[in-house]
């Protein structure tokens, strides 16, 4: 089961992990894989071998480090988190963002109770 890995710089989620990945060794670049939604766009990603040095392996996005000195990712979510949809415009978001999706993109929009 693959995971997603968020950059701590930008808050992206653009790759996940591998089937070679483990907490029990330090990460190298066959641990990780663009998201599929990533590749069909044409982004690049860091050399994706065994031997990439910790360094290499930075977020597509804004080019933050993902992960530690000593080769651990910086932030891997294990868990999926809910979803909810959006009332006014169909979207999808984790609860906390539809908050502030509709304070921001649907001003107007009211909760009836």
């Amino acid at each position: 089961m693959s995971h997603d890995v968020e950059c701590p710089t930008c808050n992206m989620r653009c790759l996940e992990t591998t089937e070679d990945y483990t907490d029990d060794k330090p990460a190298n670049g066959s641990m990780f894989r663009l998201k599929e939604q990533y590749r069909n766009a044409g982004w690049g990603c860091f050399p994706l071998y065994d031997n990439s040095e910790y360094a290499e392996i930075t977020c597509p996005s804004c080019e933050g480090a993902l992960l530690t000195g000593a080769g651990k990712i910086v932030r891997l979510i294990k868990e999926k988190k809910e979803k909810v949809q959006c009332p006014v415009c169909d979207g999808e978001y984790a609860p906390f963002g539809l908050k502030n999706h509709l304070k921001f993109k649907h001003p107007d929009y009211r909760v009836d109770m």
